[in-house]
């Protein structure tokens, strides 16, 4: 790679951009002829998506690095790019959605992606300068303009797509997008709109697409769930005026505020109050006070468009509005840290999910909660136990009974992944189909799947969480907003598993996994969750978790559920292995695509519910 330089009578309207190496290519000159490149391109294999990617990217390639007439590789470049942005959404919907680390085939997915993004913004890069040294005319400086926002386009993209699998901001990626746009400001084509062409491009500017950029880093992206960084980039188009971009006066500092340093390879910033810093050499002051009632706004728009005939909102609803509540948070009041971080180098091992949670916090015990509920409500052995297996397969007559027989009792519920709602239909959840199927192969198999853990180095941590990392090597893959379990070296004496859920995640550039850990207990008591009442209701049984591990009956505690599966005002039977308490969801306290938490009252049993083996009543989750 080598730098292009192109200056003015102005020492800071310099512009630095990486490009690779050029040289004479006889074979990239005749591909990027005009004739031989419209055959070229009407002989792509289009519905082959990987095979299409691959030869576009060999193509971008061998013209990036050779010397072509300006015409040439301009046109070359406006004729691929619909094509590619044709093919993103495809790749994307490969590894949207998919653990990190990535699996080889979406691993595969995102890198070819990556790689045309980056060789895109590359030929935008080398059009820009030499159309800047071309003899000015208004076609030059019309192209200049277009190559400049699609230089910043592609490069945009390629961090939207390096956030959506926790990779590393690309090598100088905001040293870049931040002289791009000052060039642009300097030369006074920054608000300049492209008009419409066939491409389907129109109010689109520089200015517009950094404003984007800047909101998109000031949401905290590595703490966004999967999928949602696309999500986020593609409503941000629409807010971009939600972003005021003001400059640094001479003298003024940016201590206080929100700001960016266009001399810097740096994203934008909150320059705390507590200590002073020294001042941006060409530093601009973001103000993005008018986004929190835009996303106010979405949140009663979600609200009012995705309630269920039964009034609930629908699981697409909640995904929605739990995105927008995150981003409310991460564009809220910058504060300053109210904890300091303290680094401490000692092992840490940790699992995944809310199923690897309850195993490995109930002993590793067989997860049977059918069996122990009628064993409570019979009044039989084994209530004095601590598990939710706490009989073996062979003492449980009840296996061998008639399928009829046991589902007509009302003890029993069927593991389906249906629904019943207020007018007796049938609403499939696509988030149960998941849980359900994995609850009846564990039924099935009459043992649980295997979960594994894995030990990661703590880097540091405060009051209310930690950092670690984990190497390359490990075998857990995960996704943000999980709940996890982990242990440090004290706890591994008494093998109390504290809960956590991942708060942030981000690959170096070595492959290693680094994570944030939200402690949200010291300890867990593992339960078993099935709806009576409202969302969820008619479902099989799930694991679930009460933070912290006290008795529900007797003191306040709340409840970790898959997400998705109940909401607040949902009636659900809580099956401690020693006690079932039926009790009403009141408040969500946070929810993730990964988990639900809940504070919640405990209830009196509904009418056509048996009665259950331990006092409604109680001195903690207290009903009215």
């Amino acid at each position: 790679m080598n730098s292009g330089t192109l200056l003015d009578d102005s020492p800071m309207n310099n512009l630095q951009l990486e490009i690779p190496q050029q040289a004479h290519n006889p074979s990239a000159t005749a591909f990027a002829n005009p004739a031989r490149l419209k055959t070229w391109l009407a002989a792509l294999p289009l519905g082959n998506t990987s095979k299409t990617g691959h030869e576009l990217l060999a193509a971008l390639y061998q013209v990036n690095r050779a010397k072509l007439p300006l015409n040439h590789r301009y046109a070359l470049l406006e004729h691929i790019r619909p094509i590619i942005a044709s093919l993103l959404p495809a790749l994307h919907k490969q590894y949207d959605s998919a653990p990190i680390p990535l699996p080889e085939k979406q691993g595969q997915a995102a890198e070819l992606a990556r790689s045309l993004l980056r060789e895109m913004g590359s030929g935008y890069k080398i059009s820009l300068l030499e159309l800047a040294a071309a003899p000015a005319s208004d076609a030059v400086r019309s192209a200049l303009i277009a190559a400049s926002y699609h230089a910043v386009d592609h490069l945009a993209r390629l961090l939207v797509e390096s956030y959506s699998i926790y990779a590393p901001e690309p090598k100088k990626f905001w040293l870049e997008v931040n002289q791009l746009y000052r060039y642009a400001e300097l030369n006074g084509f920054h608000l300049t709109e492209l008009g419409q062409n066939a491409n389907g491009f129109g109010g689109v500017s520089i200015g517009r697409a950094y404003r984007r950029l800047l909101l998109l880093a000031l949401a905290n992206p590595y703490h966004l769930m999967q999928g949602e960084a696309l999500q986020v980039y593609n409503e941000l188009v629409d807010w971009t005026q939600a972003c005021r971009i003001q400059p640094l006066g001479a003298g003024n500092s940016a201590q206080g505020y929100l700001f960016v340093d266009l001399e810097a390879d740096a994203p934008p910033r909150y320059a705390p109050t507590s200590f002073a810093m020294p001042l941006p050499l060409d530093g601009r002051i973001l103000d993005i006070s008018a986004i929190l009632p835009l996303i106010e706004r979405r949140i009663k728009e979600v609200t009012l468009a995705h309630k269920s005939e039964s009034g609930q909102l629908t699981l697409m609803g909640r995904t929605q509005r739990n995105m927008y509540k995150r981003l409310a948070e991460a564009w809220g009041v910058r504060s300053e840290r109210l904890s300091d971080r303290k680094r401490r180098d000692a092992p840490v091992t940790i699992t995944i999910g809310i199923s690897a949670c309850h195993h490995f916090s109930s002993g590793g015990v067989e997860f049977a909660p059918e069996a122990r509920e009628i064993d409570l409500r019979r009044g039989g052995a084994g209530a004095a136990g601590s598990g939710l297996s706490l009989i073996s397969t062979d003492d449980s007559p009840w296996l061998s009974e008639d399928k009829t027989n046991r589902l007509a009792t009302g003890i029993v519920q069927p593991r389906t992944s249906q629904f019943i709602n207020a007018q007796g239909k049938n609403s499939k959840d696509v988030w149960v189909k998941v849980y359900s199927t994995q609850a009846q192969h564990e039924h099935e198999k009459g043992s649980g799947p295997g979960f594994d853990n894995t030990t990661c180095l703590l880097q540091d941590e405060s009051a209310g969480g930690m950092a670690i990392e984990c190497g390359k090597d490990h075998k857990l893959r995960m996704n943000v907003g999980e709940v996890m379990a982990f242990l440090t070296e004290d706890e591994h004496q008494n093998r109390e598993w504290s809960i956590g859920t991942v708060r942030w995640l981000r690959l170096s550039p070595e492959d290693e996994l680094g994570l944030g850990i939200r402690v949200l207990a010291d300890d867990a008591l593992p339960a078993a969750t099935r709806g009576v009442r409202g969302a969820g209701r008619g479902g099989e049984y799930f694991r679930s978790l009460l933070i912290p591990k006290l008795d529900p009956s007797q003191f306040p505690t709340t409840l970790i559920t898959p997400a998705a599966i109940y909401d607040v005002d949902s009636i659900i039977l809580i099956n401690t292995g020693e006690q079932l308490l039926y009790a009403h969801l009141t408040k969500l306290l946070e929810a993730t695509n990964a988990y639900a938490q809940f504070q919640f009252l405990i209830v009196p049993p509904p009418e056509d519910e048996a009665t259950p083996t331990a006092p409604v009543i109680n001195k903690g989750n207290r009903a009215i």
